[in-house]
């Protein structure tokens, strides 16, 4: 029997992945590990890695828990958790532990693509991907009119893009200042204040992941080549990775590399899950998988 150890993206928690859940049929062939990040989500009390380095001892610590010995594994990486998973997979080798069969990941070039190095903010072209992030900051529930959420969306992109415009970093959106924008939106969604507050919270922990992945593009990296086969995806509408960036992985793996295009745009967990959760499958041998208890 096979675990999965999934790695959550940028801003993310991994409770991003509980809806697989849904996928999963109850067979034995697999199960469901989830790492999460400290300093969110299920980890939300623990204090935050300083480091990329540091984040990977901490997620080797939670593999040790959950591996026996004699159990194999594979892990999934999303966006800047492939980064993750690429670092932990070196750091497994460091000390002599037991390295995946298996390593997927999707929605971000290798640990060298010039992307990683640049701020997101900094290219409008991507405006559309990070507006698509923000609906996912906003808490549906929240909102008196639904159809509200898709125009402070908008607002809030907006704004964000120009607080970086001003100040070359990514900082929380003001309520004054959006408020002043929404016209009558603002009278009509009584909860506005906690949304935004919900939003500016997860925007916080995407400007801390973003500078860790900016200080490792950075730093000096000794070669590493994955000595397991890698599987790399990416959506068929993703604006922030294209195949290009997909095919440098080529020089990072040493034990056979394979490219999938899958539906959806750069938020493949969600708009491809059922593809990924099949090529998973495939690639792995397995049938079908189940959860496993956080």
């Amino acid at each position: 029997m096979k675990k999965l150890f999934c790695i959550p993206g940028a801003g993310a928690s991994a409770v991003m992945f509980l809806p697989w859940m849904k996928e999963l049929n109850g067979s034995e062939d697999f199960k469901l590990c989830l790492l999460e990040i400290p300093g969110r989500g299920m980890r939300k009390k623990d204090a935050p890695a300083k480091t990329m380095e540091e984040l990977v001892d901490v997620l080797i610590q939670k593999i040790d828990i959950q591996l026996k010995p004699d159990e194999s594994y594979v892990i999934y990486g999303y966006c800047f958790g492939a980064i993750i998973g690429y670092e932990l997979c070196r750091k497994l080798r460091m000390l002599g532990k037991k390295e995946p069969e298996h390593f997927f990941c999707s929605s971000i070039g290798s640990p060298g693509n010039r992307k990683i190095a640049e701020p997101v903010f900094a290219n409008r072209s991507f405006r559309g991907e990070i507006r698509q992030m923000f609906v996912r900051y906003f808490p549906e529930q929240l909102f008196t009119h639904t159809e509200s959420l898709g125009q402070i969306t908008e607002l809030y992109t907006q704004h964000a893009f120009d607080k970086f415009d001003e100040t070359q970093c990514i900082q929380p959106v003001p309520l004054d200042e959006l408020m002043q924008d929404c016209g009558e939106l603002a009278g009509k969604e009584e909860n506005l204040a906690r949304i935004v507050d919900f939003a500016n919270d997860a925007l916080d922990i995407f400007q801390y992941d973003q500078q860790m992945l900016l200080d490792y593009s950075h730093s000096e990296h000794e070669s590493f080549l994955l000595g397991c086969p890698l599987t790399v995806m990416r959506g068929e509408q993703d604006t922030l990775t294209g195949e290009a960036d997909l095919m440098e992985w080529k020089d990072y793996c040493d034990g056979g590399l394979v490219l999938k295009t899958v539906c959806g745009n750069h938020f493949t967990f969600e708009e491809s899950r059922d593809e990924i959760m099949e090529i998973i499958r495939q690639e792995s041998g397995g049938d079908s998988m189940t959860i496993l208890d956080i």
